[in-house]
């Protein structure tokens, strides 16, 4: 964690410390706040410096996490591999086609990024759809799972109303409006950067990693795509990259 983390409310622009129970602006009780990190060139050479002898999984980056250290919890989340697609790659006319596989992840989704950094206060509620085997990998870390015969949205409504009957134990994941859920996936752009670097090293490039022209993703609450956008923002403050991808979904 940066010593300078703080959270910002991107309705007023009130900034105050981070608390993980905390979910509304208390200024003007905006729902959008986002970390900071007093992103700068310093502590992008930091980050460059420490990183070194770190695994590659998305631990390497806990400066830039809202999280003082890796939990006890953790399977090796992130750090997933980056494929050149040259056969689809072909196909579309794209040379340079890449294609992150976050099916190597330990439940084999990118889920797990954000589960990780919120399971020690998280309690989740599924809807009957999802399948046994899904049920099953959220029971496995310990977690009371609650089955809901309803919709997806149904279900987070429900979620929502338990929560709150709850008051001061239980998390409530609230996807795009969630801090830990955001910081989780930018460390998705993180990764790529990295591995665009060596991949595809440019000459003379002014700065250590890459990105690239363009990132898609599948979406549905679009929280992969947001934070993904926001950790390469934070990576072009830092004198990392030197430009933000454009993005589709």
């Amino acid at each position: 964690m940066s010593e300078n983390l703080y959270v910002e409310c991107l309705d007023c622009g009130y900034q105050e410390d981070y608390c993980p129970n905390e979910f509304y602006c208390p200024k003007c009780n905006g729902k959008w706040r986002i970390a900071r990190y007093g992103e700068n060139p310093a502590l992008g050479k930091k980050l460059l410096e420490r990183i070194q002898h770190r695994p590659f999984d998305l631990w390497r980056y806990i400066e830039l996490l809202p999280i003082k250290e890796r939990p006890d919890i953790s399977m090796s989340e992130g750090g997933t591999p980056l494929h050149h697609a040259k056969d689809l790659g072909m196909m579309l006319g794209l040379k340079n086609l890449y294609i992150k596989d976050e099916r190597q992840n330990p439940t084999n989704s990118f889920k797990d990024r954000q589960a990780v950094i919120t399971m020690s206060a998280l309690q989740k509620e599924l809807p009957s759809l999802v399948p046994v085997e899904k049920m099953r990998e959220v029971a496995i870390y310990g977690t009371q799972v609650i089955k809901v015969t309803a919709s997806y949205d149904q279900t987070k409504a429900v979620a929502a109303q338990f929560a709150k009957q709850q008051t001061g134990s239980l998390y409530l994941e609230k996807g795009t409006q969630s801090v830990p859920t955001l910081e989780a996936m930018k460390t998705v752009g993180f990764e790529i950067a990295e591995q665009l670097a060596e991949k595809l090293p440019k000459e003379g490039a002014a700065t250590p990693w890459r990105t690239p022209d363009w990132y898609f993703q599948a979406l549905s609450g679009g929280v992969g795509a947001v934070g993904v956008m926001k950790g390469y923002r934070e990576l072009r403050r830092m004198g990392l990259v030197d430009s933000v991808p454009k993005i589709a979904g």
